[in-house]
């Protein structure tokens, strides 16, 4: 239960450990596969494409993170009458403070994301891909998948907060 909580309070921490947890996935099934897999095993005319869709899609999220956090940013504490109303506020305003926070950790990992596929498309011109290229890309679009979903959730959680009358 002490474990649940923490992760609450610190949900950057998520994406970090779902890359980390996934590269130790990948890592261990390149030693074991005796041939290219996932991004490698495409030929370069169908993995190029891909690298150029990956820093399209990447961008754009990256531009939902960026106003996503101006909007949590927008919302300061409300000034209100009783103590226990702002009592109150000021949690649910930390609480942004921390949404904020895991919403900047997936957003680095789009980027890393978006600079890995453009290096891609630049570089990974051989018959067999960069092994490297697809473990970061694989591992930055887990860690961003799930930092969305932890953040998004977190994010419609404080707008509804926000929109109520009363606290």
């Amino acid at each position: 239960m002490r474990v649940v909580q923490w992760v609450d309070r610190n949900l950057w921490v998520v994406p970090p450990a779902t890359f980390l947890l996934v590269e130790v996935v990948l890592l261990i099934w390149l030693k074991v596969a005796s041939k290219p897999f996932l991004l490698s095993s495409l030929t370069p005319s169908l993995r190029q494409p891909v690298y150029a869709s990956l820093t399209g899609t990447t961008s754009a999220l990256l531009g939902f993170v960026i106003a996503a956090v101006t909007i949590l940013a927008a919302f300061g504490p409300r000034a209100l009458k009783s103590a226990t109303a702002q009592s109150v506020e000021r949690r649910v305003a930390e609480a942004r403070g921390r949404l904020v926070t895991s919403l900047l950790v997936t957003a680095i990992f789009l980027l890393l994301i978006l600079v890995v596929a453009t290096l891609g498309i630049a570089t990974d011109t051989r018959k067999i891909g960069n092994p490297l290229v697809n473990l970061l890309i694989v591992g930055g679009a887990a860690a961003s998948l799930l930092g969305f979903i932890v953040s998004g959730a977190g994010l419609a959680l404080a707008v509804l907060e926000r929109n109520r009358g009363t606290v």
